[in-house]
């Protein structure tokens, strides 16, 4: 099954709108697929031209996906969606909600497994970086206390009444 790493979000045909917060630009778009019970229907068509103005502003790509008003198209549609591995959200107008449950667990299961996936690796860099940082900080502590160590041991040989202590 593809990844779908972000949480689905579902619209009823009577949801007046939803905000979208703005997302990281990154070299590659980020795909997003919008499934939509209809192309022809006005209220979806100004829907789609502001989630455009949004997909602009933060490197977003909508591919869209048109049940044309026929029922149960949309569940074969979040499918292949899911099957493809190219996108990180969905948006759905559903025709039937009902319909679409499965095909919308489905995706949510997929998202939860890509999220751990990207969980995981996340925390074996933060491991790795930790393991990293630990060391540099190590070694300049031992660079440190050897450069100290040796200007004291100069300063020592120079001034035997005022003697530095060393570092351990």
């Amino acid at each position: 099954m593809g990844k779908v790493s972000a949480a689905v979000l579902v619209t009823s045909m009577a949801v007046a709108g939803a905000s979208v917060a703005p997302v990281a630009t990154a070299a590659q778009p980020i795909n997003l697929a919008f499934l939509t019970a209809s192309s022809a229907n006005t209220w979806l068509q100004t829907s789609l031209t502001e989630m455009k103005k949004i997909a602009a502003k933060n490197n977003i790509k909508i591919t869209i996906f048109d049940a044309a008003f026929k029922g149960g198209v949309q569940a074969g549609q979040i499918q292949d969606v899911i099957a493809s591995g190219k996108y990180k959200a969905l948006i759905i107008t559903s025709l039937d909600g009902a319909a679409i449950i499965p095909s919308l667990l489905a995706a949510e299961k997929a998202g939860r497994a890509a999220d751990k996936v990207a969980a995981d690796k996340a925390l074996a860099d933060a491991k790795a970086a930790t393991i990293t940082a630990t060391a540099a900080a190590n070694l300049a502590k031992a660079t440190y206390i050897a450069e100290y160590n040796a200007l004291a041991k100069k300063w020592n040989a120079k001034n035997p009444k005022a003697k530095v202590a060393l570092k351990k």
